[in-house]
């Protein structure tokens, strides 16, 4: 599928679990070129904060991400998703209860479409959670069914005290590349390198 007014499949993204923007926002500093076709929030009030932090131009849904299917994913031409789903499956408060809880729903379900042949999978993926969610089933079937698309993947615990930023709130990354994305390799980054999980 092509992406929307000629842009590269790379520079075009779909925001999952958006909430207000946050990982639209560091996409925009990170790569100004780029730009988010669609976002996903079931919130009312945080898809609305979201039109508001960028303009009308902001094309936010409250689509459940269980009601997604392949072919509205691939008819957005995206090649980067960028995904913030719900912690609290993965957190002492919220009873650790991992894909059982049912605010694990979306993640399963985007993990299902993944794993889909029908699915013309993004070249690039970026997953934020809680730390704890490393260890979590989610976590395992979600890394397997990327495997099996031909994602090359890294994983990461970081913090805003890493950069310099005076809070420590250390959160789980999953990054992972595919096709010629995965063929140029990875840039080798100090921060990274310290901070990168075990595989």
């Amino acid at each position: 599928m092509s992406s929307p007014e000629g842009m590269l499949r790379d520079e075009v993204a779909l925001e999952f679990f958006s909430g207000i923007g946050g990982l639209h926002y560091a996409l925009k500093v990170a790569r100004p070129q780029a730009r988010v076709a669609r976002a996903f929030d079931v919130d009312d009030v945080a898809t609305r904060v979201y039109s508001a932090n960028f303009g009308p131009a902001a094309s936010v849904s409250a689509t459940d991400v269980c009601h997604l299917d392949a072919v509205s994913l691939n008819a957005l031409g995206a090649g980067l998703w960028l995904l913030s789903p719900p912690c609290q499956p993965y957190t002492r408060q919220g009873l650790v209860l991992g894909a059982k809880d049912k605010r694990a729903s979306g993640i399963s379900h985007l993990t299902q479409l993944l794993a889909s042949p029908e699915l013309e999978p993004p070249s690039r993926f970026l997953m934020e959670n809680v730390a704890g969610f490393e260890g979590s089933e989610s976590r395992d079937v979600l890394v397997g069914a990327l495997r099996s698309r031909g994602f090359s993947l890294r994983e990461f615990w970081l913090s805003p005290v890493h950069l310099g930023i005076p809070n420590q709130r250390t959160r789980y990354f999953l990054l992972g590349k595919r096709g010629e994305a995965s063929a140029a390799g990875w840039a080798e980054n100090e921060l990274l390198a310290a901070h990168e999980l075990p595989p």
